[in-house]
């Protein structure tokens, strides 16, 4: 097809049809961000993204991020010649939109793009409706996101400079393709997802189940195997991988039923230190859940606790 010929319906249905990056790009990108950070701690835009991506200011700009990623990532493949942003374009980490040559093209993909569903959390009607007209979107005042993009799109340049590559494709997490001239989503597609859990029985682990007698310290309940051996496991409150980094410390560890763990790992409970009262950001607790259950010869890190209500307060604003 002569690209010059492609009408503006023809170019949305090419672009809707392709296929979106994968949602373990982003942790990449974060771990990206997290490592350079380390190297340059004072640089302002890496400063910006570690702060608001750990909403160390609790204003919800965490999910503006990860549109910024995801947009910014698309556009880059799709125009690769507005790679290599010179740095006099970057001020205090923030791209000026109104000096780049590319901000036209921006603009327009912004809007044209807008059905395309990318992995969950990203979206590029929600891209195109939280962006100030300025920038492509329909905001006409606040446009909250604005910051986010314009310190996101240089850095996803910058990560791209650094690996080499662009986001590898992957088969598609959502609707991505759509009947152009109805406007209904093609048949339903079905994608298999499979989770994996770091478990690592370090002696400090192994010492921390033995002292809980393998009992979960939400509910109690310990899993007999085998008579008289008992199965627990053990949750970091702040991770141990990808973009949390957190460390294999027993101030960082809960033992836990595989129940409470997984719903520790998706940020699910909420934990007071103090009290030892636990909230669930889903369901109301039952009687033999409402308390952190501790003993003597365990204390749990402040930090890391305030480090799971960080995710937990950000999730429960997400659901509201």
């Amino acid at each position: 097809m002569d690209a010059a010929r492609i009408t503006g319906r023809q170019f949305g249905w090419l672009a809707m049809r392709r296929r979106t990056p994968a949602i373990a790009d982003y942790d990449r990108f974060v771990g990206f961000c997290t490592a350079a950070l380390r190297q340059s701690p004072d640089d302002p835009a890496l400063r910006y993204f570690d702060s608001r991506f750990y909403n160390r200011r609790v204003d919800n700009q965490t999910g503006h991020l990860r549109q910024a990623f995801y947009a910014a990532s698309e556009f880059f493949r799709q125009f690769p010649s507005a790679r290599r942003i010179p740095p006099s374009l970057v001020q205090d980490g923030r791209l000026l939109v109104d000096q780049w040559s590319y901000l036209d093209r921006w603009r327009a993909f912004v809007q044209r793009h807008r059905r395309v569903l990318l992995p969950p959390g990203a979206r590029m009607e929600t891209v195109h409706r939280i962006l100030p007209r300025s920038l492509g979107g329909v905001v006409t005042e606040g446009g909250g996101a604005s910051p986010s993009f314009k310190v996101v799109i240089p850095l996803v340049d910058r990560y791209l400079q650094t690996v080499g590559r662009f986001p590898a494709a992957a088969a598609p997490v959502a609707a991505d393709v759509w009947d152009d001239e109805a406007g209904t989503v093609d048949a339903a597609r079905r994608c298999r997802f499979v989770t994996s859990r770091i478990i690592r029985d370090s002696q400090r682990s192994l010492a921390l189940k033995e002292l809980y007698g393998h009992r979960c310290q939400v509910c109690g309940r310990r899993i007999e195997v085998r008579q008289g051996d008992y199965y627990s496991e053990t949750h970091h409150l702040q991770p141990l991988g990808g973009r949390h980094q957190g460390p294999d410390t027993k101030p960082n560890m809960l033992v836990l039923c595989p129940w409470h763990h997984a719903e520790f790992d998706h940020f699910l409970l909420w934990v007071c230190l103090k009290s030892l009262a636990l909230r669930h950001r889903l369901r109301k607790l039952e009687a033999t859940e409402g308390r952190l259950r501790m003993r003597n010869g365990h204390r749990v890190g402040e930090e890391f606790a305030d480090y799971n209500n960080t995710f937990y307060r950000k999730l429960s604003s997400d659901d509201a």
